[in-house]
């Protein structure tokens, strides 16, 4: 996840995205100062994982969504330009879609 993010977008925006992941994944937007122990209130539900590997590799999968919509990293020029122009609009709800 850090290669995906880059050094500087990893530091800055990675709490934003598990921010958003978790709001995804229980239906609660939890308050940013919350994010950990939301977190790990999540994977410990009857609704977590059956194994590390498995967070793991959701996490990484909606990393991925995040950075090509949020941060501009999706290959696909088509995609890409879609995802600038939500990005122009600067609302951070578009990211809820990752």
């Amino acid at each position: 996840m850090e290669l995906d993010f880059g050094q500087e977008a990893y530091a800055k925006d990675f709490d934003s995205f598990m921010r958003y992941y978790l709001t995804v994944k229980t239906g609660e937007i939890p308050k940013s100062k919350d994010v950990y122990e939301t977190f790990k209130k999540y994977v410990s539900s009857e609704e977590a994982f059956e194994s590390i590997d498995a967070l793991v590799a959701d996490l990484l999968a909606f990393a991925r969504y995040y950075c090509a919509i949020a941060l501009g990293k999706e290959p696909d020029k088509a995609l890409n330009r879609a995802f600038h122009d939500l990005r122009a609009l600067k609302v951070d709800v578009v990211h809820l879609f990752c």
